[in-house]
């Protein structure tokens, strides 16, 4: 994929058509966020908040394929991850989320039983 913008955009739409596994979605969506991460904070933040705007009103299974994308490409750490479940309310960020908590009340719960 050569164009970001046109990738970026190509992806999205097969969000909205529910057909984002198709060669024009997925791939092509994940090779602009690829691009997109290398640009400066200020830039990346435009674009993730727009991107936000914009598929407030997607159904949950396209935005849990939005969020996966996003961690998969981002990896993702904990105030992005939270910034994707508060914009998206998807199952896929609030799973992994969920991860960071129990995983913490696990050291918790080893150290009390010492």
């Amino acid at each position: 994929m050569q164009n970001t913008g046109l990738d970026f955009v190509s992806g999205l739409t097969r969000l909205f058509l529910d057909d984002y596994d198709n060669t024009d979605g997925r791939i092509r969506f994940e090779s602009a966020l690829e691009k997109i991460k290398n640009l400066d904070k200020s830039a990346q933040e435009e674009i993730m908040f727009n991107l936000f705007k914009v598929t407030r009103g997607l159904p949950l299974k396209n935005k849990n394929e939005l969020s996966k994308s996003l961690t998969d490409v981002y990896s993702c750490d904990k105030d992005f991850l939270y910034k994707i479940y508060d914009n998206l309310e998807d199952d896929n960020s609030l799973q992994l989320a969920s991860e960071g908590f129990l995983n913490r009340l696990k050291t918790v719960k080893s150290r009390i039983e010492v």
